[in-house]
């Protein structure tokens, strides 16, 4: 039965990626983040499986390759010209962790949204599509993180001399 799970695992992960890599807009960041809200959407129960605390080893050993692929297909970006590997990889993780937070409610239908529509509004009486928010948030994640000053001034990493400032704080 574990071996037939894990295969299913791996299968909805291979799917899960076409949705990454599905053109959307022309710009690949966004076709991504696009991608990955669009599989919460129309997938909704594939996205819980995978996403399954019972789930996280096998999900864990087989999404190297997907973040490894998504990777280089963002490494020509204009975004990402002249930005260490370390910011890269600072700034995906953090939108993943968003899109995987806004991606989990959808798919936990705890918005109310129409399926497959990335332009729907999150709530009736706002003017804030499900888009809009993805745009905003990427933006405000690229240009902090990418941003010594802003992450200095927040003191979050660790300064020159490898001390996380939050380790004060034992």
């Amino acid at each position: 039965m574990k071996t037939l799970e894990e295969e299913v695992i791996k299968r909805t992960l291979e799917y899960f990626y076409e949705y990454l890599s599905a053109p959307a807009t022309g710009d690949i960041w966004l076709d991504q983040a696009i991608g990955h809200v669009r599989f919460a959407m129309e997938e909704r129960h594939l996205f819980r499986c995978i996403n399954d605390p019972e789930h996280a080893s096998v999900q864990k050993k087989h999404t190297v390759w997907i973040w490894e692929s998504i990777g280089k297909m963002l490494s020509d970006h204009e975004l990402f010209d002249g930005l260490s590997e370390e910011k890269i990889s600072r700034i995906r993780t953090t939108r993943w962790l968003f899109l995987h937070g806004i991606s989990s409610l959808i798919s936990n239908e705890w918005f109310s949204v129409p399926e497959a529509d990335i332009h729907a509004k999150l709530w009736e009486d706002s003017n804030i599509s499900i888009l809009d928010i993805i745009r905003t948030v990427d933006r405000i994640i690229y240009e902090g993180l990418k941003n010594d000053n802003i992450l200095n001034a927040l003191e979050i990493y660790p300064d020159k001399n490898g001390r996380n400032p939050s380790d004060n704080l034992k």
